[in-house]
């Protein structure tokens, strides 16, 4: 699975399921983008798939330090 695909899926999952509104899930996928771009800046070789907890707290970490400045 890509990133494209993975993205789409997760669109139409939070749009059926979850019935959120398409500003919400713009929101989300906003977010989803930005954790791509940060994979891609720290060339981390993964699936969507391959993610795993400590690269989400790592990235999480990155934009809060980034907001604190």
């Amino acid at each position: 699975m890509n990133w494209n695909e993975s993205i789409l899926d997760y669109s139409h999952y939070l749009k059926i399921e979850r019935g959120l509104s398409s500003h919400t899930i713009q929101n989300y996928i906003r977010d989803v983008k930005k954790l791509i771009s940060y994979i891609d800046k720290k060339k981390i070789t993964c699936t969507p798939i391959e993610i795993n907890e400590d690269l989400i707290q790592q990235f999480i970490y990155t934009i809060a330090k980034r907001n604190k400045s």
